[in-house]
């Protein structure tokens, strides 16, 4: 099995912190952008590698007049990233360096994941379902 495979398993395990993680920036983060902007932001997630760009984007989306996500939002989805990035350091201590193509790679597995969960979550609490 693959150093990146056993980095892997080791997440699955935090999955249920990350969707905890999620569900309290939906139901405590205030206003929440359209489904549309969710959808924005995991496909950007998506594409790029960089943790930085994600960052980016969501500070100027928040910042924004009529911001499409909101500030408070916003601000609760970068102190999960950085709760993320902290997790993937714990993950990968002992095994590969944080910022090996490996430890990134899983960093942003992590994000996306989160991402990808926040986003359900938002929708099912619009809709009711939540």
């Amino acid at each position: 099995m693959s150093v990146y495979s056993r980095l892997l398993r080791a997440a699955e395990e935090r999955l249920d912190e990350i969707v905890q993680m999620a569900d309290a920036c939906v139901q405590e983060g205030g206003k929440r952008p359209e489904e549309s902007q969710l959808r924005n932001l995991v496909n950007l997630a998506a594409e790029t590698e960089s943790v930085a760009v994600l960052d980016n984007y969501i500070r100027y989306q928040s910042s924004r007049s009529s911001p499409p996500i909101p500030r408070k939002f916003g601000e609760q989805i970068l102190k999960d990233l950085e709760k993320l990035k902290q997790m993937a350091r714990e993950i990968v201590q002992g095994k590969v360096d944080p910022e090996s193509p490996e430890g990134r790679r899983l960093r942003m597995h992590l994000i996306r994941m989160y991402l990808g969960f926040l986003a359900r979550s938002a929708i099912a609490t619009e809709k009711g379902r939540g």
